[in-house]
């Protein structure tokens, strides 16, 4: 039951209830605190005895206060999500709130993730571009010539020797010799069975 009170003596409110604090763990705590707060008490029970400790806060610069807050939010919402079980307009909504989140304090989250874009100029822009063929990457100490034959420096990368349509039929097939042979299985073990 632990809580904060401020140095008015006023509890200060969380967002989720604060966790039980043992022996040698950190206790960590995302809250909106006025310009000068005082001090803080953290009061709880030890034993079924009272326990309070004082508080001594010191200002610190706010770059990244925002993203622990947006990380514990995100977290809230994830487990929202999870209770929403299959309400499906329900989850779409926290999903919603969870990716505004996470893209306006730049997390990566379930729904998100971060791409860095590069947009330095890599040529001058009078410049124009050309095609080339891109020699291939061979471990360190080989020839492509070698390996490869003497056209090896425009050869083209690697492709399938059938189309799609050659492996879907493939695999339709084996799926029907398999389906086949569990029928021939399970008459078998029906055999079997009335046998006995």
């Amino acid at each position: 039951d632990l809580r904060l009170r401020d140095g008015r003596g006023e509890i200060l409110r969380t967002r989720d209830p604060i966790r039980d604090l043992h022996a040698g763990d950190p206790i960590l705590v995302a809250l909106q605190l006025p310009e000068e707060p005082g001090a803080l008490t953290l009061e709880g029970e030890h034993d079924g005895l009272p326990w309070q400790r004082a508080l001594t806060l010191v200002r610190a610069d706010a770059v990244g206060v925002h993203k622990l807050w947006a990380r514990s939010e995100l977290d809230r919402l994830g487990a929202a999500i999870r209770r929403a079980g299959g309400d499906d307009e329900r989850r779409g909504e926290l999903r919603a709130q969870a990716t505004d989140i996470a893209l306006s304090h730049g997390l990566v989250s379930p729904y998100t993730s971060l791409v860095a874009v590069d947009r330095t100029p890599v040529r001058p822009v009078d410049e124009s571009s050309t095609r080339a063929e891109v020699p291939r990457h061979l471990p360190a100490g080989w020839n492509a010539a070698a390996v490869f034959g003497a056209s090896a420096a425009t050869m083209p990368l690697a492709a399938t020797a059938t189309g799609a349509w050659s492996e879907i039929l493939a695999g339709l097939a084996l799926l029907v010799l398999a389906a086949a042979f569990l029928a021939a299985f399970l008459c078998r073990a029906q055999d079997l069975f009335e046998r006995r």
